[in-house]
């Protein structure tokens, strides 16, 4: 065989041998265990099958494992029904000679219950799915009943259960092929308590009496009656209770009930409230008054002693316990009312009754003197009859209706008049009066003296005979002059003004006249004068200090004249300063006293006038006190207790200064130091004064302790004492101080912390301050954070108090995270600029404004509480705000909100305990506004909403005395569920809702207590956005728009108007009765004006 042939056979030898081997262990079938695990809560003995590529067998929960023939590779294995459904399926993989499969078990995932109305009801809901199985049955038990298949919840009534306890328990039977599995719930066990119950009392009101007065009570519930005469209390718990019946703060009825269930039903109780009835009245004339009785029938459960009667006219009140009164005759007719009372408690219609006036006679105004022979007389006859008059001993009759007697021809002298006539009471009246006819003039008067002082020119005249006045004028210029007319011999004038041409000289013409009016013949007159007086009401002089810096007057003068120099002298400890202004023009000067800064000071001056000089005057005297030291600081810097005082020098060079410490509670100082000075950084800055105190607990084993510091300043003619009173120490406080520039953490261990001079936290870096104690800011010291700042507070937290004019500032990109802190201190503000703060569970006291933030910054409160503040927050520019669980108490204002930048989100908001003006203002909001639950009661505004796109308000109670809630210029408001209320004042609300050029949508909403509108609409034109979506309506739906729908809104009866429309705009009104409401609108009043033009009125439309 050749050589080439025997390789062949071999390869192919080879190759045979590798295709045997490779069937064997590849493709020839092999046989391996499967196993399938059932649930053993299986109901009975379930069969399935297993099924591979070339054989299959059964198996069943009593023979749950089955030989199997598989190929070698690759082949699958699938669990089967008998029916051929698959249930489950695995792949064969090399070397595997056993395979299981598992079945879950199902179980109930959850099954809950939640009580609803008052107990009524319980709704059960589950969740039962539990794939790959089928939910066959679901069945629901009570008391081992089924009340309930299938579904995923059921509501049970729980009325027929009372003081019973009900068993619930869920059954839930699962299949997955021939598996069959049910399973139970745990057992709910419900106690049902006792359901309560609604009472309805009626009350049959005597006359006179009113529902409003009336108070029904039930235990500590109580109601007002409503106008219907019924009441009606809900949710009243079975049992005993005691309803009692009070009006006007008056008890009159209290009584025991007993109230069951009543198959539901409202326990109905019918009471009555007497009054007391006035009636037979009768009048009689006894001496000057009236004497006024009547009848009273009185209830018979009331007690006559407690009877009483109000008489009322005028401003004048009597109260009686008797039944008639004696009143004085009035002087006009008069209507009085008489009133029954019951218990100081007014309890009965009022009656009116008219009393004639007292009859009077009398003449009117008669002169003593006449200058003619004809007199005409006016009279006053009231009440009177029978009128006769007698002039000079001769009797005429006159007319009841005669006002005027007339006489001419009189003779010169004097004569007399008498009036009588008989009242209707029938007394007689008289009056009688004398005059002097007098038509001769009297004597030209004659010039006595003239003299001139205190700015005044005083002119005397001879005595002339009859004089009733002198009349006349004085001739100041050629283009001046002066009227008078004096009842005297003496003529006062003020010097003329210099524009009057006045040099000195004036000329007078008079008249004389007597007291008739007859007039004497003009005489004239020439007199000079000279004064002063005027000059020195023009000039004012004062003194003007600030603290380190020298001492200034103000000198000024009003008064401009020629010839003439007000000269100023200025008297001071250091020395005299003079200084001397001409007159020739108006005068207002600041003069510097050079060297002198403090201490008494003296200004006068003098004038002078052509030479002639006034006497010396002093303007002011006065002393320039040292009032602060600028920088004036004391602050700890150790541990152990050492302190530091330090202020800026005075510029006044001849100034010492001492300064003393004392422990607070004792008498006398223990230490006294002298100052440092520390130079300044800068060129032209104060020198710093500088003294470092000792620890004083060496004196003492207290752990804290208040100091007093006392500086002594003196210089040249003045002493001052500067003091720093209270001043904490701390022994073994952390100090923290200087910059921060990496993340710092302090816990509890490192309580008291005190802050001092300047703590920065750099940017990047962060300062942690976590425990329980105190962190205080010293006095001057200041917080500058770039970084971030956590104060977190443990047990009774962190006291944060500041006694620092500086407050704590954020700057861009920083954060404050706060919890459980309380700020405390008059200038302990938090203030951020584009920073964001979240705080939690913290207390602001005290502060004028303590939280301030703006510029992009943003804000979250939780349980945060302000009190005792001017305004809560004052937060412009925000990018976010969220406040939950907010309360502002004894505060001006409440939230100042200004150009919000993004959303504002407010829940649960109270500002309800002396909140003096403003509870919530939002202005200029772009962005979506949500409020619910604001709880706020104002003495001014509740809530304004001011030129805002979009706010909601809901389930909230808005209380103020001027306006409830003010909307203005804002596009989309929407307010549910809120009432609006005066309640808490006791002057109410001027108008409840105030809606001014905005749209709105208020529904389910109570205005009450409003003097005079509950809401005043006024749109006489609308935001941008409104005028937009209604230019894009078609016609048709412009017709049936309104910017201002009415849904459910109730009133009370207080106010003048439920509800006024000032504006062009019509009002939608939904499940509301017109006919129940007082309104203005185009119905009643066409037309509004804004002053220039009159406009058609909106008119309220019911949809």
């Amino acid at each position: 065989m050749k050589r080439g042939v025997k390789i062949t056979l071999g390869v192919v030898a080879a190759v045979v041998i590798v295709v045997v081997l490779l069937y064997i262990f590849v493709f020839s079938p092999k046989t391996i265990t499967v196993d399938v695990v059932f649930p053993s809560v299986a109901e009975d003995n379930p069969t399935l099958k297993v099924v591979s590529s070339i054989d299959e067998n059964e198996l069943s929960k009593n023979s749950p494992s089955v030989n199997l023939k598989v190929k070698r590779a690759g082949d699958k294995v699938e669990l089967k029904t008998l029916n051929d459904k698959t249930l489950d399926s695995k792949e064969i993989t090399r070397g595997e000679d056993e395979l299981t499969f598992e079945i879950p078990t199902p179980k109930i995932s959850s099954f809950e219950y939640e009580l609803k109305d008052n107990g009524r009801l319980v709704k059960f809901n589950w969740d039962v799915d539990y794939p790959p199985y089928n939910i066959d049955e679901v069945k629901l038990q009570r008391n081992g009943v089924v009340i309930f298949k299938d579904g995923q919840e059921y509501t049970d009534e729980l009325e027929q259960f009372q003081n019973e306890t009900l068993a619930y328990q869920l059954l839930v039977k699962y299949s997955y092929g021939p598996i069959v599995i049910q399973r139970e719930s745990d057992v709910k066990n419900i106690k049902v308590g006792t359901l309560p119950v609604n009472v309805k009392i009626t009350v049959d009101l005597g006359e006179g009496l009113s529902t409003e007065k009336v108070i029904v009570a039930i235990d500590d519930a109580t109601k007002t009656l409503l106008e219907t005469s019924e009441v009606t209390f809900e949710k009243i718990s079975q049992g005993s209770h005691d309803i009692v019946l009070s009006y006007d703060n008056l008890t009159i009825l209290k009584k025991s009930v007993s109230l069951d269930w009543n198959d539901g039903n409202p326990h109905i109780f019918d009471f009555a409230i007497p009054s007391v009835k006035l009636s037979d009245f009768s009048l009689e004339i006894v001496d000057d008054g009236y004497l006024i009785n009547w009848e009273t029938v009185i209830p018979e459960e009331f007690n006559v002693d407690d009877v009483s009667y109000r008489i009322v006219y005028d401003d004048q009140i009597l109260d009686l316990l008797q039944n008639e009164v004696v009143i004085p005759l009035f002087k006009e007719n008069k209507m009085i009312n008489i009133v029954p009372y019951y218990r100081e408690t007014k309890f009965g219609e009022s009656h009116s009754i008219e009393l004639k006036g007292k009859p009077r006679l009398s003449l009117i105004d008669v002169p003593e003197y006449i200058d003619s022979t004809d007199i005409r007389i006016r009279i006053d006859a009231y009440n009177v009859s029978d009128i006769e008059y007698t002039l000079n001993g001769e009797s005429k009759e006159l007319s009841e209706d005669a006002t005027v007697i007339s006489f001419e021809d009189l003779e010169q002298g004097e004569h007399k008049i008498a009036l009588k006539a008989t009242g209707i009471y029938g007394r007689t009246l008289e009056d009688e009066a004398s005059f002097t006819v007098d038509t001769i003039p009297p004597n030209e008067p004659t010039l006595g003296s003239a003299e001139m002082r205190d700015g005044e020119i005083f002119i005397n005249f001879e005595t002339v005979k009859d004089l009733a006045h002198l009349k006349g004028e004085i001739i100041v210029s050629e283009q001046h002059t002066i009227p008078f007319e004096v009842a005297t011999n003496t003529l006062v004038i003020p010097v003329p003004e210099e524009d009057t041409g006045f040099r000195g000289k004036l000329g007078i013409d008079v008249r004389a006249y007597d007291f008739a009016g007859n007039e004497s013949q003009k005489t004239h007159f020439e007199i000079e004068v000279i004064d002063f007086s005027k000059i020195k009401e023009g000039i004012e002089l004062s003194v003007e200090q600030k603290d380190y810096e020298e001492t200034n007057i103000s000198v000024k003068s009003e008064y401009v004249t020629e010839d003439a120099t007000l000269n100023v002298i200025a008297t001071t400890p250091k020395n005299t300063y003079e200084f001397q202004y001409p007159l020739s023009k108006e005068i207002n000067q600041k003069e510097i006293l050079k060297d002198t800064y403090f201490g008494k000071i003296k200004l006068e001056y003098f004038i002078d006038i052509a030479g002639i000089r006034s006497e010396t005057i002093t303007a002011t005297e006065t002393e320039i006190k040292l009032t602060t030291l600028k920088g004036f600081h004391v602050y700890q810097i150790a541990e152990d207790g050492r302190f530091v005082v330090e202020f800026l020098q005075l510029p006044d060079e001849d100034a010492s200064y001492k300064i003393r410490r004392k422990i607070k509670g004792a008498d006398l100082y223990q230490a006294m130091r002298q100052l440092d000075y520390r130079r300044p950084e800068r060129p032209g800055q104060p020198v710093v004064l500088v003294a470092e105190f000792e620890s004083p607990f060496s004196d003492t084993e207290q752990a804290t302790m208040s100091v007093y510091v006392e500086v002594e300043v003196k210089g040249v003619g003045y002493e001052y004492k500067i003091v720093k009173d209270d001043i904490p120490l701390y022994q073994g406080a952390t100090i923290l101080t200087g910059e921060k520039t990496e993340e710092i953490a302090y816990d509890s261990n490192a309580f008291p912390i005190l802050i001092s001079k300047k703590l920065s936290i750099e940017q990047g870096s962060s300062l942690s301050l976590s425990g329980e104690g105190l962190i205080l800011l010293q006095d001057g010291a200041s917080i500058e954070v770039d970084g971030n700042l956590e104060l977190k507070g443990s047990g009774k937290g962190i006291d944060f108090e500041s006694l620092s004019e500086y407050a704590p500032s954020f700057y861009e990109g920083s954060k404050l995270e706060a919890s459980n802190i309380t700020f405390t201190g008059e200038n302990g503000r938090l203030s951020g600029n584009n920073s964001t703060f979240l705080l939690e569970n913290c207390t602001f006291s005290g502060s004028v404004i303590p939280l301030v933030m703006k510029n992009g910054s943003a804000l979250e409160l939780k349980k945060v509480r302000f009190d005792d503040v001017r305004t809560a927050a004052y937060l412009s520019e925000m990018t976010r705000l969220s406040a939950w669980d907010t309360e502002i108490t004894d505060s001006t204002n409440g939230f100042t909100i200004l150009d919000p930048q993004g959303s504002i989100n407010i829940q649960n908001y109270k500002a309800l305990e002396s909140i003096n003006s403003m509870g919530l203002s939002i202005k200029n909001a772009f962005e979506p506004i949500q409020l619910v639950d604001i709880n706020v009661s104002s003495k001014n505004t509740g809530v304004e909403i001011l030129n805002c796109r979009e706010v909601s308000i809901a389930d909230s109670k808005i209380n103020g005395s001027q306006f409830g809630l003010r909307i203005s210029n804002v596009s989309y408001a929407n307010i549910v569920n809120t009432t609006i209320s005066g309640d808490k004042f006791s002057g109410n609300p001027y108008i409840g809702i105030l809606i001014a050029n905005s749209g709105a949508t208020i529904k389910n909403c109570e205005i009450k207590n409003t003097i005079e509108n509950g809401i005043f609409i006024s749109n006489r034109t609308l935001p941008d956005a409104l005028k937009s979506e209604y230019y894009e309506m078609t016609p048709l739906e412009q017709s049936e728009w309104t910017p201002v729908i009415l849904d459910n809104v109730s009133f009370n009866s207080n106010q003048k108007y439920d509800i006024f429309v000032d504006g062009s705009y019509d009002v939608h009104v939904r499940n509301m009765d017109l006919a129940g409401l007082r309104y203005v609108d185009f119905s009643n009043n066409q037309m509004w004006t804004d002053g220039f033009r009159y406009y058609p009125r909106g008119e309220i439309v019911v949809k």
